[in-house]
């Protein structure tokens, strides 16, 4: 019978160091979280994609009061000349455009190789203010263009994402 006490004594003390040792492990795990040290952003690197026709050279996407504003550079990547037409970001709480209509006053001319900067900036009112500063977002853009040597003069639509954190 003292044989049997003596396994479980040991059993219990085994469980009871190393239960001790797992909590607390587990609360700086979580400790760390909440403070923003495991927050996988901060990890994974910014990125543009805009698909094979566009390279994207540089972007930046900023709140400014209420308002917010994408600054984005990219540049024709196909061997020739292209109407740029409009480029549209979209947020979970609307799009983001480069005018008011979406589309630019008038066609832009691209050359191959050429780059084009969004100037002043594409405008987004309020569709940047429900995501929150800081913290890494994937937004969607569709670029409006027109190959030159179509007879139909058909409008294309390529689209890519970027990556990135709102900064104020």
């Amino acid at each position: 019978m003292g044989r049997i006490n003596r396994s479980g004594q040991a059993a219990m003390e085994f469980l009871m160091t190393y239960g001790w040792a797992i909590l607390v492990v587990l609360v700086v795990i979580a400790a760390m979280g909440y403070f923003g040290v495991l927050d996988p952003s901060n990890v994974v690197p910014d990125r543009c994609y805009l698909g094979e026709k566009f390279s994207c050279d540089d972007f930046r996407f900023e709140k400014v009061g209420d308002n917010g504003r994408v600054y984005l550079s990219l540049t024709n990547a196909l061997t020739q000349p292209i109407f740029l037409g409009g480029i549209n970001v979209s947020t979970p709480s609307g799009d983001c455009f480069n005018s008011s209509t979406g589309y630019f006053p008038a066609l832009v001319t691209l050359k191959p190789g050429e780059t084009f900067t969004t100037d002043p900036f594409i405008t987004c009112n309020t569709a940047i203010n429900a995501i929150k500063l800081r913290t890494k977002f994937k937004f969607k853009v569709s670029i409006n263009y027109t190959l030159p040597d179509s007879s139909i003069r058909a409008s294309r639509i390529d689209s890519g994402e970027i990556l990135t954190k709102i900064e104020r």
